[in-house]
């Protein structure tokens, strides 16, 4: 049996992606990368890679867009918003 090795940014992109097709990243709702960041227990470079991988799938397999708040300029007041359409969508 082979060993997959994976790094954090890429248990990161599954962990966030399965929670959005389950729906327990609720939908349609602001979530704060740093919060999410937190909740996880990692840092926020592993998970901004891995929410752009998220968000640069295919019109038909997007999973989230990244949103800069409204009058921030700081990246790290972007926030995601999940679209569980296009996730269930993409498992069609």
């Amino acid at each position: 049996m082979a060993l997959v090795v994976q790094t954090l940014s890429e248990q990161i992109f599954t962990l966030v992606r399965d929670r959005i097709i389950s729906g327990s990243l609720p939908v349609e709702v602001a979530i704060r990368q740093d919060a999410l960041a937190a909740e996880l227990g990692v840092s926020k470079i592993p998970l901004r890679e891995a929410l752009v991988r998220l968000e640069q799938g295919t019109d038909r397999d997007q999973m989230l867009r990244l949103m800069k708040q409204a009058g921030q300029l700081d990246p790290a007041n972007r926030v995601i918003r999940a679209d569980l359409a296009r996730a269930v969508n993409a498992g069609s």
